[in-house]
């Protein structure tokens, strides 16, 4: 079996429809400014971000990594990485990291993916997926959801599974934690998907 052949799990989610999506495009456009450039750039900010949250975790130090991922961008966006990151830090003294994995690439028969944090996480083993969106979405949870299930096809049970909203425009830190009931709806979404994306690409 070839693993890069297996569809990744945010291209399967990609097939939902995001009306969100279309209305702040559409606010973009009547303010003149090109939709694909600003998705890359609040992609890129995101990604700076889980970054910093990862490299923190691992090692505790903030200053060196800081001052390499900050070098990319502008006076504004670095402000925005360093304000949620900073916002972070600060809530997670509250808690408790150890036996930190990230960017863990796991892979099932169907299908891929790639784990922000898996970690015991105030003494219980959980799955994390960090986003920096104004909202926590459906399509995040069904995302997670996939993720949780991709770890029990490798033979590792988190005992919880959550998504830490890190703002990037406001002084909220939001974790949601998604409970077994929920997670099993949502896989069932995800399956779906995962059969519309398999025959969409077999048609093509």
């Amino acid at each position: 079996m070839n693993i890069e052949n297996l569809p990744r799990v945010t291209s399967v989610i990609s097939i939902l429809d995001k009306p969100g999506l279309s209305q702040w495009a559409n606010q973009l456009g009547l303010s003149g400014i090109n939709v694909n450039t600003e998705l890359n750039r609040t992609a890129n900010i995101g990604t700076a971000v889980h970054q910093l949250i990862q490299h923190y975790l691992l090692t505790r130090d903030k200053e060196i990594f800081i001052k390499e991922i900050l070098e990319k961008f502008n006076a504004s966006d670095g402000s925005d990485i360093l304000f949620a990151f900073e916002k972070f830090v600060k809530w997670s003294t509250n808690h408790s990291f150890t036996d930190i994995e990230v960017e863990k690439s796991l892979h099932s028969k169907q299908y891929r993916g790639t784990i922000d944090i898996l970690s015991n996480f105030d003494n219980k083993l959980t799955l994390i997926d960090i986003k920096t969106s104004k909202k926590i979405y459906i399509s995040h949870e069904i995302q997670v959801a996939a993720y949780c299930v991709l770890l029990c096809k490798n033979n590792i049970y988190p005992q919880e599974v959550g998504i830490l909203r890190v703002g990037i425009n406001d002084d909220q830190i939001e974790y949601k934690i998604i409970d077994d009931e929920r997670l099993y709806d949502l896989f069932v979404i995800f399956q779906s998907c995962l059969k519309i994306y398999n025959m969409s690409k077999k048609l093509k």
